[in-house]
């Protein structure tokens, strides 16, 4: 027993420190470009680093250190190669008094490249945009993602700011005019549908300065300013 023993110890030990299991290769999965120069300075922190001294959490915690990374998973063999895979936040919307700050559909709210296609822009208050700033319900964050995320899948370029209003009201507002009131969040899917229905019967309309009222889904009110 005591051979097997010793004989163990010297396997885990030179498994540990043999240079025969340093990490010569690493596959990197989906890297922002303007994030490759940092991902690969925390890589290059594992040379010479036999594989089972590198903990696979920790180069994730580093890796996710971006707050714009969402996840991230790192594996490695004794044969020296070993996989990055990054996966990003998509701002679902940007927050409308700084274009620079994204919201994804879970309220994480992080800072975005300019590239970012998001159109819908989100009116709410916040004090303080810090990368790990999460705003909770009680904000009326959820029930605007909730008219966002429906904007984004029925009506897919209509852009504007999304937002209650003084009374409390949801409501989407374009940009030259156009605005909808959404009223509650209830009955959401009834109002998308009907607001799909209203736009496809007059595709001009959300050109115009006209008013969608539809608090009452079941019935619809339109007002045209100036008529």
């Amino acid at each position: 027993m005591f051979w097997l023993l010793a004989l163990t110890s010297v396997v885990v030990i030179g498994l540990t420190q043999s240079s025969l299991t340093q990490i010569a290769y690493v596959r990197v999965t989906a890297p922002e470009s303007d994030d490759w120069d940092r991902l690969r300075g925390i890589l290059s922190s594992l040379n010479e680093k036999p594989v089972l001294t590198i903990s696979s959490y920790n180069v994730e915690r580093l890796v996710e250190s971006n707050p714009r990374v969402a996840h991230s998973t790192f594996s490695a063999n004794l044969f020296g190669r070993a996989r990055l895979a990054v996966a990003y936040r998509t701002p679902l919307a940007l927050v409308d008094s700084d274009p620079g700050w994204g919201v994804d559909e879970t309220g994480f709210i992080f800072p975005v490249a300019g590239r970012q296609a998001a159109v819908v822009r989100l009116r709410i208050n916040v004090h303080d945009l810090t990368p790990n700033l999460t705003l909770a319900d009680s904000s009326g964050l959820h029930e605007l993602l909730q008219v966002v995320k429906k904007l984004q899948v029925e009506l897919k370029k209509l852009g504007g700011i999304v937002a209650f209003d003084s009374n409390g009201r949801l409501c989407f507002n374009v940009v030259d005019g156009f605005e909808v009131v959404f009223g509650s969040p209830d009955r959401l899917e009834e109002k998308m549908a009907v607001l799909g229905t209203v736009l496809a019967a007059d595709p001009e309309l959300a050109k115009s300065d006209a008013i969608v009222n539809l608090v009452e889904p079941s019935a619809p009110m339109i007002k045209r300013l100036g008529e």
